[in-house]
């Protein structure tokens, strides 16, 4: 059965700048892979982000991830199709700022799920590695002969010359924190590319036009 009380009610840190200047907003649900449960999303004043008040830390709920619609492996190939393209964008940013072809260029991906930016990487000549906490996701890319970690690599062993972190920087539970870690491992002209999409316009259109965000 479903639950239906809101994880917290007091203001969070934003998900994406991590400041407090959040206001609630509603709740919705967050799936699980035996049920769902009802978290509280809140809405940074400050940079405008949507943030779920969940612990992600907590293996409980990190198991979310395991059933999301963006790690199935059935949807891979629809993601793959519809994702080519940005991917491409991705890597003319990646060659604007490092001004030079990505032939040899180390690339860190966090939150690379199915490793499409990967193989566009390695395409390319660069030398790329991935970070994805979902076990059956790092197992398939092993498998494609791609290299991911299930965590964000020891600065001491090595540094790259781009990381890119898209649409996953919001799911850490202290992002100041893990933008710092990242930028250790980053080498003196090294480029940090990070997009921040929960910003959606759909829940702005709901909120003014009075409508409930919430599952009864």
């Amino acid at each position: 059965m479903p639950n239906h009380s809101p994880v917290k009610t007091l203001p969070i840190l934003c998900g994406a700048c991590g400041l407090p200047a959040t206001e609630e907003i509603g709740a919705i649900p967050f799936y699980l892979p035996d049920r769902d449960i009802l978290t509280t999303l809140w809405r940074c004043i400050d940079c405008g982000t949507y943030t779920r008040d969940i612990d992600l830390d907590d293996p409980e709920k990190r198991s979310h991830f395991d059933v999301a619609s963006y790690t199935d492996q059935g949807t891979e190939e629809k993601f793959r199709a519809v994702r080519s393209g940005y991917f491409a964008y991705l890597a003319r940013l990646l060659e604007a700022h490092l001004r030079s072809p990505l032939k040899g260029v180390r690339v860190l991906d966090v939150g690379t799920a199915y490793g499409h930016f990967l193989q566009r990487l390695i395409e390319e000549g660069a030398l790329p590695e991935g970070v994805e906490i979902v076990a059956a996701l790092r197992k398939s890319a092993a498998g494609r002969g791609l290299l991911v970690h299930d965590s964000i690599p020891d600065s001491s062993t090595r540094t790259f010359d781009a990381i890119t972190v898209i649409d996953s920087l919001y799911y850490t539970n202290d992002p100041l924190a893990t933008l710092q870690r990242l930028l250790s491992l980053l080498s003196p002209d090294g480029c940090l590319l990070v997009r921040v999409a929960n910003r959606t316009w759909l829940l702005d259109v709901l909120r003014a036009a009075g409508i409930v965000i919430h599952r009864d």
